[in-house]
């Protein structure tokens, strides 16, 4: 008999029964029923972070569709995805209406009397055995589908309801903190941006200690504050895996938020990129930027910016920069700079003084960032550490 290793008790303090053997059929059953947006339900999309309001749908529907037909999703009722990614393997539960609409595609589900909806859903998404079975299972080409009448064949252990239930609660309460933590990195992300607006568009400025104002800014091009290093790539057959050689850094996927983590490294390196050194992407996506930590070959994709004077402040006026690439990638057939475009670009530059001030009161913010998502990946390893223990 499969047991976990975390265990609830009873009230009184005795064990709860063995655990059992179900099939999915029996734990959860499909729910059909329809209607149209012209009932004013709110229309919900399914993701692998939850349900959303899908609201750019509703804003840009034309007439003659507002008699298609959706399916109703009742509150604490759940759903997933069944088309070509690995969303259709995450089921999510309804907690933001009473009622909505979902796509007809997306299958939604009810709970039997015996068994508690959060537990299900936790243990299914938490589940590598589900996800196998899930793959193994899904029919299809390029637009592959997985029916509930499938699913209806997994098998999983499952406690009484009673342990069900305290485990959901449990379960719940670590995703509530996991969200508020979340909460916190996005907020404390949006104030960063906030002030950098207000910093780099001079509605604020700083001052020096004896209160006098700090002299007027200038608008220089990057090149005179900077020296740029265009990337290259290296031979393809010096590139591997297996850390053998520089790390090589080309482009948007090796930056993570505004560091970098190449997954790839090269034996015979082309441009070298020093510690402290800026990249940013060249080619599209244009503009976005990251803080070098260590010496790297630098491919195509990205250059090098080294500061003349304070990196920081450059590394900051370059993040507030990054909008002004996205716009003019809107382009159709802007796919990448060159030295010249980066070399040319215009920021604004104060006096050392006040670069100092502004580079130290954002890199406040960034401390303040990188701690609140340290402690998220702390909660999200603890929840998963719990589920490897909980569940059979």
């Amino acid at each position: 008999m499969l047991v976990p290793k975390l265990r609830f008790k009873s009230e009184d303090g005795t064990d709860y029964p063995d655990w059992k053997e179900y099939a999915l059929e029996h734990t959860l059953y499909e729910k059909k029923e329809y209607d149209t947006l012209s009932s004013g339900n709110p229309l919900l999309t399914s993701s692998r972070t939850g349900l959303m309001f899908q609201h750019e749908y509703r804003d840009t529907v034309s007439t003659s569709n507002q008699s298609t037909l959706f399916s109703v999703i009742n509150k604490n009722e759940c759903t997933y995805r069944h088309m070509s990614d690995d969303s259709i393997f995450h089921f999510n539960i309804n907690t933001l209406c009473d009622k909505g609409l979902v796509s007809k595609e997306y299958p939604v589900f009810s709970t039997q009397n015996r068994f508690d909806l959060q537990f299900i859903v936790q243990h299914l998404n938490s589940s590598k055995k589900f996800l196998e079975f899930c793959r193994q299972q899904k029919k299809g080409g390029t637009r592959t589908r997985l029916y509930f009448k499938t699913l209806c064949n997994y098998k999983m252990f499952l406690p009484c309801l009673e342990e069900q239930q305290k485990i959901a609660d449990f379960l719940s309460t670590v995703d509530e903190v996991i969200a508020q933590s979340e909460a916190e990195v996005q907020n404390l992300e949006q104030q960063k941006k906030a002030a950098m607006q207000k910093i780099f568009s001079q509605e604020v400025r700083f001052k020096r200690e004896d209160g006098t104002e700090f002299s007027k800014w200038k608008e220089k091009e990057l090149k005179s504050v900077a020296t740029i290093l265009m990337g290259q790539s290296p031979r393809g057959n010096s590139v591997n895996e297996e850390q053998n050689g520089v790390p090589l850094v080309q482009g948007k996927a090796d930056i993570l938020g505004y560091g970098i983590i190449p997954e790839r490294c090269t034996t015979l390196p082309t441009k070298v990129s020093e510690p402290n050194d800026i990249i940013m992407t060249v080619r599209a996506p244009v503009g976005f930027v990251a803080k070098l930590g260590f010496s790297a070959c630098i491919g195509r994709g990205v250059c090098a910016i080294k500061a003349k004077e304070i990196t920081d402040y450059i590394y900051y006026v370059l993040q507030y920069k990054e909008s002004e690439w996205k716009y003019i990638e809107q382009g159709s057939t802007f796919t990448a700079v060159n030295l010249d475009d980066v070399s040319s670009l215009t920021i604004p530059v104060p006096c050392l003084e006040e670069q100092q001030k502004i580079a130290e009161f954002l890199s406040s913010y960034d401390e303040a960032i990188i701690y609140a998502k340290q402690e998220l990946n702390k909660w999200k390893e603890l929840k998963k550490g719990l589920l490897q223990q909980m569940f059979v």
